[in-house]
């Protein structure tokens, strides 16, 4: 979770912070080389133009604190922060809450708190900002509530969405396998469908896709189907996955993707979880096509969506 009123502490403590404020701000706002923060404070609510110049001036400074947070992060992101619908992380949260408290009880907080004049707190109330309750999911008023606890109930009833990507072409059972075990895993699978504009695909995307999603429904999965250009974690970030999914049959599968899970963790900071599809493991793209290039049966190798279509294009 991300106090951004500590992250802002952090950074008046920071030497390149304190070097760009002096320039700005002159050295009247410094004591024994800190800057001192009631009078900081006094001068930022002495103005609203005041106050919005410090705003852009720091905002840079608190970006770049939180993307690194964010960058390092494994797990869902919380953010703290009164001016947060205004900034660049408002429309990529997932869920957006109000939580604020009578005026009266305010400012005994920031009383007990701060331990600031009542002419201090006036002008402070005077600063707060007002936002349109409909920008948020939820509203709550509460005399005494700790953001702590909803924080905890949020992440707690976040779904896991596990990301599955590949070429399939065409997809298998052993694709749908790997898929039906890691639902298990999941709230919501997500499967990917990669485009190589370097790589010729012997079944279109979108009619594969199609296929691959009567498929999903017919095993009532809460999965479904996404193509995407360019790499696939960056792909996974967009939907805010949980970890990605790979199937691996031998050891050698296991090496080449462990390369890549290194690759996209360094790169996303998301885990790859490896599922087996057990008995049905070798039963690849490949060897579907080569036993279609041999006029093979291949009824038993693909979901009788992918069948249908694949058995339609062959006679087209």
């Amino acid at each position: 979770m991300i106090h951004v009123d500590e992250v802002v502490h952090s950074i008046l403590d920071d030497i390149d912070f304190k070097r760009a404020f002096a320039i700005k701000y002159t050295e009247a706002f410094f004591d024994n080389g800190k800057i001192n923060r009631k009078k900081l404070g006094t001068f930022l609510f002495s103005s609203k133009q005041a106050m919005d110049e410090y705003n852009q001036f720091i905002y840079v400074f608190i970006e770049r604190e939180i993307d690194k947070i964010i960058e390092r992060s494994k797990k869902p992101i919380i953010i703290d922060w009164m001016q947060l619908p205004m900034t660049k992380y408002f429309e990529r949260c997932t869920r957006k809450i109000l939580l604020t408290a009578p005026k009266t009880v305010r400012m005994e907080r920031i009383e007990k708190r701060d331990k600031v004049s009542e002419d201090y707190r006036n002008k402070r109330e005077d600063f707060m900002l007002q936002y349109d309750n409909l920008m948020f999911d939820e509203v709550i008023i509460n005399d005494h509530s700790d953001l702590n606890i909803y924080a905890d109930k949020i992440i707690n009833g976040l779904p896991t969405v596990g990301f599955y990507a590949g070429s399939f072409d065409p997809f298998t059972n052993g694709h749908l396998e790997i898929i039906k075990k890691a639902s298990t895993l999941f709230d919501t699978i997500i499967v990917g469908i990669g485009q190589n504009p370097d790589k010729v695909r012997h079944y279109p995307v979108e009619e594969m896709k199609k296929a691959i999603s009567y498929s999903l429904k017919r095993e009532g999965m809460n999965a479904f189907v996404v193509t995407y250009l360019g790499l696939t974690y960056q792909e996974a970030k967009r939907h805010r996955t949980s970890a990605l999914i790979r199937g691996i049959r031998d050891q050698i599968d296991y090496q080449y993707e462990e390369e890549i899970a290194k690759y996209n963790e360094q790169h996303s900071n998301i885990d790859t979880i490896y599922l087996r599809a057990g008995s049905i493991g070798h039963i690849s793209s490949t060897l579907v096509r080569r036993k279609l290039e041999k006029g093979q049966d291949i009824k038993e190798l693909v979901p009788e969506p992918v069948y249908q279509y694949i058995m339609k294009k062959q006679n087209s």
